[in-house]
């Protein structure tokens, strides 16, 4: 596993995810580093609705997803918004580091989560 900056996992997506207005819509938040294992690059965001002309705002949750290096696409890993708290978020990025790396790509076995 290498840390990447989320520069390189930007530079590599394709489609409409990190757009202005797609980050705008969701208030999407992103983390400064994805965990790059082979051609994938897992990360955490969070996303918060937030409706102005009701006064409605939902809680800020977390979503784990991936993005394929070789095809460009970006997804959804489990369910939308499934974390209640990064916290949540992070423990299960670790889980699936932990089933990637079961046989190392790189002989790096840390984990800076």
């Amino acid at each position: 596993m290498d840390i990447i900056s989320m520069t390189q996992v930007r530079n590599n997506a394709r489609g409409h995810f990190f757009d202005q207005g797609s980050t705008r819509f969701f208030n999407s938040r992103y983390p400064h580093y994805a965990y790059l294992i082979g051609k994938r690059a897992y990360f955490i965001t969070s996303e918060k609705f937030e409706d102005l002309h009701n006064s409605y705002s939902s809680p800020r949750l977390y979503t784990v997803r991936v993005c394929n290096f070789t095809t460009g696409d970006v997804d959804t890993v489990d369910a939308f918004q499934k974390y209640r708290s990064h916290g949540q978020a992070v423990r299960a990025i670790k889980e699936i580091i932990k089933k990637e790396e079961a046989v190392p790509l790189n002989g790096n076995s840390s984990t800076l989560l």
